[in-house]
């Protein structure tokens, strides 16, 4: 398989769509797990079976435990610029005119239950552009300056087991607001390496967009009810 930007997304779109389907249901049945619940449903008028409805959840707090959100639409371009380092100049303008074109599947009010396919493949698009422009950015800079990606040697075709971890390491301290898990490095470290020698810069983007695009990425902790 020839790797390329849009065979990236496609493959990051799948997990993020997967993760959306073991994690929330589609968006469509019950939450629980994190001090929230929410359902909807509905029947099928021709069969008469039972389907999942996807209505604006009613979610019920759970004294002494965390509650969950997501980001707001409108910010996450945003917040992906600031746990990178973004600046507005360091956007390209297919980040820009992604970001605009994906921004009706993004929820609107931060509502778990928005969380769907589309929304996660949106993500998946602007999360690979993004990246992509922080590898440009930094690829243009000595190893000793960069914040994300002081191990990779941006002129070989693949990266190193090591720099796989150390980069995201990096990325998800300041994206996820903690170190990644070892089974949740192990899936980075699969993924990336099972692209083959592509170019460095397309494992890193890929090494970046997988945690810019988990549901880890785009969750938010209300605090504690």
């Amino acid at each position: 398989m020839k790797w390329s930007r849009k065979n990236i997304r496609i493959a990051l779109s799948l997990i993020a769509v997967s993760a959306v389907a073991a994690f929330v249901g589609n968006a469509c049945s019950g939450f629980s797990g994190v001090g929230l619940s929410g359902s909807g449903s509905n029947s099928n008028a021709s069969t008469g079976t039972p389907v999942m409805a996807c209505q604006e959840p009613t979610f019920q707090t759970v004294p002494g435990t965390i509650t969950l959100s997501i980001e707001y639409g409108s910010t996450i371009l945003a917040n992906m610029q600031s746990c990178l380092g973004l600046s507005n100049t360091d956007l390209s303008q297919q980040t820009i005119s992604d970001n605009t074109a994906r921004l009706p599947s993004f929820s609107q009010a931060g509502y778990v239950g928005d969380t769907n396919s589309a929304m996660m493949m949106g993500i998946a698009q602007v999360a690979l552009d993004a990246c992509n422009d922080l590898a440009t950015k930094e690829a243009a800079l000595p190893a000793t300056s960069r914040n994300y990606f002081p191990q990779v040697d941006f002129t070989q075709a693949t990266v190193t087991t090591s720099a796989i971890d150390d980069s995201a390491n990096r990325i998800a301290r300041e994206c996820w607001q903690r170190q990644p898990t070892s089974a949740e490095l192990q899936v980075i470290e699969n993924g990336t390496q099972a692209m083959g020698s592509v170019g460095a810069q397309f494992q890193v983007d890929n090494i970046c967009a997988s945690i810019l695009a988990s549901l880890a990425g785009v969750s938010n902790p209300a605090g504690v009810m």
